[in-house]
């Protein structure tokens, strides 16, 4: 801080705090352990929780008005979960999922207006994930690619970086494929994807419990 003394006026100029720089995806990872085996460790989002990919339980937005809602999980009644207002129920829009048969699950909500739809497969172990508008319950894009090899159990780890820009960690438990992604939740377009190999988990820092 400086102070400036004029003829008629005394002004006080001070230096404007430095803003934080957003954090990156190298920054984030960490090494987690999965809920299977404490010795099967995968690359991880540090303060980020562990959750499958396939949801089940109705979530509330993240202001509370909207609540994604599953509809029973029945292959001929259940094309979509129900994006519902939390304060009385009323429907607002059916989701629209990338396949007719993958409608069962809720998904989990990124921001009040993006949600990371599950798109499990009602018959079978599986799961089409997708990004979806919530203010409408369409597709804004298959979540990485419509080859994502993922199912049930998949671990995924998602945190804001910078606007639209979110860092993605995913562990396929099944096949034992670990890959960090940074994807714009607003196209569904991936800018960066790292191949996690065993011997970069074991150089990764733990994860805080």
């Amino acid at each position: 801080m400086r102070t400036v003394l004029t003829s008629m006026v005394l002004v006080v100029v001070t230096a404007s705090p430095a803003l934080a720089a957003p954090p990156t995806l190298d920054s984030l990872m960490c090494r987690g352990a999965t809920e299977w085996d404490a010795n099967e460790s995968y690359a991880a989002l540090a303060g980020t929780p562990r959750q499958m990919i396939m949801g089940t339980d109705d979530v509330a937005s993240p202001d509370g008005s909207m609540t994604l809602s599953a509809q029973p999980q029945d292959a001929k009644t259940n094309r979509g979960a129900l994006l519902v207002k939390s304060k009385d129920g009323k429907t607002l829009h059916k989701m629209a999922p990338l396949d007719a048969d993958y409608g069962c699950g809720t998904g989990r909500w990124l921001t009040n207006d993006i949600i990371l739809a599950t798109g499990g497969y009602c018959m079978e172990f599986g799961v089409k994930p997708y990004l979806a508008n919530a203010k409408t319950g369409k597709q804004i894009a298959p979540f990485v690619s419509k080859a994502f090899d993922a199912d049930p159990e998949t671990l995924v780890h998602g945190v804001a970086l910078d606007g639209t820009s979110w860092a993605f960690a995913v562990y396929n438990h099944s096949d034992k494929v670990n890959t960090a992604f940074i994807i714009d939740i607003a196209t569904g377009k991936v800018t960066k994807k790292v191949d996690v190999t065993p011997a970069m988990v074991q150089k990764l820092p733990a994860c805080a419990k």
